[in-house]
């Protein structure tokens, strides 16, 4: 009797935080998670500070992302510079003006740098200051950064 190829890979322990799959076995599902996410998860952010870097993601992806279109007939419409015209939607505006008042509300430009990188672009907080000698680590300045936003939205 053969064993099937499900019984050859090895179930994953639901409880741990992490699956691991080596390069000679398939996996059947990748979680895809954001880096607040795990911060929380690992309770290195709390609710307030997690729900307030969803906030921004959510602004900073809506607002940064760009909306290419075209003409009713199908043909692409350029610009003076020959590239697709790219329009930019109200809500693309609303999103971006969220995002230039929680950036203002920030203490400095270190907290600016640190909320970018890890709620906009999803590195890691370590990673945004990978060459420069601050003496906090990168994970306070981010507590801070998102403390700041949660305190501009009125977040309780």
């Amino acid at each position: 009797m053969t064993k099937s190829h499900s019984e050859d890979i090895p179930q994953p322990n639901r409880e741990t935080e992490t699956i691991l799959v080596d390069k000679y076995t398939r996996a059947r599902r990748v979680i895809h998670e954001h880096v607040l996410d795990t911060y929380y998860r690992r309770m290195l952010i709390n609710d307030r500070q997690h729900e307030a870097g969803l906030v921004f993601r959510r602004n900073w992806e809506r607002g940064m992302s760009q909306r290419i279109t075209a003409s009713p007939d199908g043909a692409q419409t350029t610009s003076a510079r020959g590239s697709a015209r790219k329009d930019i939607s109200e809500g693309q505006l609303a999103s971006r003006a969220v995002v230039k008042r929680l950036l203002r509300a920030q203490r400095g430009d270190l907290e600016r740098r640190v909320l970018i990188r890890v709620a906009g672009a999803g590195q890691w907080a370590s990673e945004a200051l990978a060459q420069r000698g601050v003496p906090r680590t990168a994970i306070e300045i981010l507590r801070r950064a998102l403390t700041d936003i949660a305190d501009e939205m009125g977040m309780n």
